[in-house]
Parts: structure tokens; sequence; C-alpha cells
């Protein structure tokens, strides 16, 4: 740890907190929980859940926050604006990532060119203006030691990088996603004059940085061009909460269950399962089979599903960050997709490592080498898709039905994966700034 005439003081500035849901939160609520554990005083500045456009809720997480001295700030959204536009609600309409563009007429198309060509680098820009006072008041009356920002929202980077310019405090700037190769990008007609402008900030808060951290090593490759000094850069996955995964119970449907948790979209690569599925169902005509689902999965994915006769679809939509462990304990096989983007062979989901402690059978859809297939190989019930082999995916499946392919039943082999030994490592970065 630090040395004790050091300040252990951290300011951490993150648009998402308690009570935001997702996955985005989850990274730094555990950074902080165990930071405070190792003798560190972790003060965060967020923005004001009652001003803030979140996909979704989760207030069981403030549970893990407790004692955490957090400041909340006002905010102008804009995209209240557009989910007010659409919907007639400021949050109802609150997109996942990207504006929804497929299908759509040129004039319901025009939210998404302003968005992607004049509200840079995202649309909570507008949050720099509240957070950035608040962030001047802590450090001018407390002994910060180093201060971290997180991504996305990219633009809570710039808040770092106006920090960093005036009191010249030590900067860690964490992408939890890359910036301007974010898969949604694509999808906001962006002009060239806005991507090269994008292009110039993320530059600019990578070089003023005094590390930068990354969610694994490919993603850590596709900011090293654009840095002067590279080795700024460490890889330092997500994780999963071994304790509160020792307070799920699980509680199995009968029979075979099938389980996804989280956000599902156009991004993502289901058809190998879908395929699979379907060719499991047709295989063992007499047999039923559930499949349990939770979080956002886009329309015209459920419905493929529904199209399976023989599937029990039980779908309970955005839920607690527990009931969703809850979940993936009591299935028989669990699935997950790495989204199509240029970053897909470095995206190692946070949803990925809870499935690995979880101890149950995997299916994994991503591309060939992914930095998610390397992690899962090392586990011997796991079946990686990089294409439809429906062979494979029956074969796997009856596999586990008939008891050859087990769970797990320790955590022992996953520890590494833990936010405890994660944390360990942000620690040595801390301490080297």
């Amino acid at each position: 740890m630090l040395d004790s005439s050091i300040s252990k003081k951290i300011l951490i500035i993150s648009y998402y907190w308690p009570p935001s849901g997702g996955s985005g939160v989850q990274r730094w609520v555990y950074f902080a929980k165990y930071l405070k554990r190792m003798g560190y005083i972790p003060i965060v500045i967020t923005v004001d859940p009652s001003k803030a456009t979140y996909p979704s809720e989760d207030k069981s997480l403030l549970t893990e926050v407790e004692g955490i001295q957090t400041i909340r700030t006002d905010s102008f959204e804009p995209l209240q604006l557009y989910s007010k536009m659409v919907s007639g609600s400021k949050k109802k309409a609150v997109p996942f990532g990207s504006v929804d563009t497929e299908n759509k007429s040129f004039i319901k198309k025009i939210p998404a060119f302003i968005r992607g060509n004049f509200v840079l680098p995202d649309a909570r820009k507008y949050w720099k203006k509240f957070a950035l006072p608040e962030a001047k008041k802590i450090i001018e009356s407390e002994n910060i030691a180093v201060v971290i920002t997180t991504g996305p929202p990219h633009s809570t980077h710039l808040i770092g990088k106006a920090i960093k310019e005036k009191y010249d405090l030590p900067w860690i700037a964490d992408f939890r996603d890359p910036w301007t190769e974010i898969f949604y990008n694509k999808d906001l007609f962006r002009t060239s004059f806005a991507n090269n402008l994008d292009k110039k900030m993320e530059t600019s808060v990578l070089n003023k940085a005094d590390a930068v951290l990354a969610i694994s090593e490919h993603t850590a490759k596709l900011l090293y061009p654009k840095m002067e000094d590279p080795s700024k850069v460490h890889c330092i996955l997500n994780g999963f909460d071994a304790e509160l995964l020792e307070k799920i119970e699980s509680q199995p449907l009968q029979g075979i269950t099938f389980a996804y948790v989280g956000y599902l979209g156009k991004h993502h690569v289901h058809e190998p399962f879908t395929k699979g599925l379907e060719a499991f169902c047709k295989a063992n005509p007499d047999k039923k089979f559930n499949l349990h689902l939770a979080g956002n999965i886009e329309q015209p994915i459920l419905e493929k599903w529904e199209r399976i006769e023989q599937l029990n679809i039980i779908h309970e939509g955005v839920v607690t960050h527990q009931r969703a462990l809850e979940i993936c304990c009591s299935a028989t096989v669990l699935f997950i997709s790495i989204p199509k983007s240029s970053y897909a062979l470095g995206n190692i989901p946070g949803k990925l490592l809870e499935y690995l402690a979880t101890g149950n059978p995997i299916i994994l859809v991503t591309e060939k080498g992914s930095d998610a297939e390397k992690i899962i190989a090392e586990y011997e019930n796991t079946l990686t898709l990089s294409s439809e082999d429906n062979t494979c995916f029956i074969e796997f499946v009856n596999k586990v039905e008939n008891g050859i392919i087990k769970p797990r039943k320790s955590l022992a082999t996953v520890m590494k994966y833990s936010r405890e030994e994660i944390t360990k490592q942000l620690e040595k970065v801390i301490q080297g700034i």
C-alpha cells in the first residue's frame, strides 16, 4: 500500500454509479469497495440520479457502496429530450448504447446524426459543467492522492484532463470500452470532421493521463498507436465478487435450462447459438427445454426464440445484479455473445467472468482467437462457437444432460478473476504513478 505519510484519498469520477444498473457501473463499485478495505479512502463524484439518463437502475448496488463518500451533481441531458420526443417519457426510451436507426425514416434518423456530429464525444458531455466545479472543491479541501476517471461516457475523461491541467495531480483514465472505435459509432452517421475531432479529443486524453486502463490485451493494442508512451497502458480485467456469489442460492428449473442475462441487441452474434438451439430441439422432439432470460433482449432476437415450439421462455426483463446471478447459478447451460465490432477480439465482459464463477457450462459465441475464448479455454465445461456448428452444439449439450460435462463445484480455479484480486492489480498502478 501507499506509504503512511502519503494521502490515500482517491477521487473517482464516474457518471454511472448506484442506483444506476448494468455492467458499466459494477467495475468501479467493486474497485471502490475493495480499495476501501485496503486502507484507501475513495471519494466519488457522480450525477444526481434524478438528473441522469441511465438505461437501467439497480438499487441493490447501493449496499455495496455504503460508507463511501459520494457527491452527486446536477446535469444537462440531451438524451432526456430524445426520450421525451420518441416516448413521451424522459427515461423510457434512453438507448442502450446507440440510437436505433434501423428501419427509420429520414426524419427519425436526424437525432442520431445530431448526436453523432454535434454532441461530441457523447451525449453526456454537458455533465462536465457541473462535475468539474465539485471536483475542484474536493481537491482544494481534501488531500487527494490520485484522480480516476472512467468511461464510457468518455466525456468523463475530459473532466480528468481539465483537473490534470489545473492541479497536475496523478490521473488514471479507465477505458471500459474503446472510445472512437466503440461499436455504435457507425450508427450515428458521422462525418469525417466529427470523426477527426473525436480522435483528437481521445489522443489528448491518452497522452495527458499518467496511466490508462484497458479491459483486455486486444483493446490495449488499439490504444498503443495513439500514444507517445504506450507503456502507460495497463490491462485490468473486470471480474466477479466472490462474497456476493457465495450468498446466492440456486433454484434450478425442471429439465435443461439455457440462460442469458444482460443486453442482447443487433450488434451481438446470436445466430450460432440460435441455430444450435433449434437443431438440439429437433433432435429431441419429445422433450421441453427452458430458456431463462433477464435484461433487455431486442424483439427480433426474442421472436426467433419464441418460434422454437419446444422452448419454455421465461423473460424477467431488467433485474438486479443479485437476481441475474441467481438465474446464472440455477441454469444448466449459460450463453454469452460478444458484439460485432473492430475490438471484438478484446471484448471480455464482466458477465463472462461471473458466468465462469458459477461453475456452470458455458456456450460462448465470439471470433476465433479472441481474449474471451482464451479465458474460457482454460476450463473443460465450456464451448466456443465462432460460426454455426450444430453438431458441436448438440454434442456439448447432450454431454451436459448426461452428466459427462459437469458444473465445477469450487471457486478456487477462478479466484484470479475475483474483484478483490483484480483490485490488487489496480493498487499496483496507483502506487506506480
